[in-house]
């Protein structure tokens, strides 16, 4: 193993899992995926989704989705779909 082989392995064996337990305590949560429209249904209200295309819907009552283009649908059907934000019930 080479120096620099044996410095990988110290900073990234010691360094990495520090960084992720940081990251993980300061809030991050890898984003959830929806694949079909049962799951799109199941969304709360006021949640944010990105659609297959890139383009991002707010979900309003009634199952209604804005988009930030200033479009209204009654579901943005390209799935799959990356939720960016969802309410926190209380």
């Amino acid at each position: 193993m080479s120096a620099r082989d044996e410095l990988t392995m110290l900073i990234l064996g010691k360094t990495a899992p520090r960084a992720a337990d940081a990251i993980l305590a300061a809030g991050y949560r890898k984003p959830r995926q929806i694949s079909y429209l049962h799951e799109l249904a199941a969304v709360p209200n006021g949640a944010v989704l990105r659609d297959s295309l890139g383009q991002v819907w707010f979900k309003r009552a009634h199952s209604k989705y804005d988009s930030t283009d200033g479009l209204t649908c009654p579901e943005p059907t390209l799935l799959p779909a990356t939720v960016l934000y969802e309410p926190v019930a209380s």
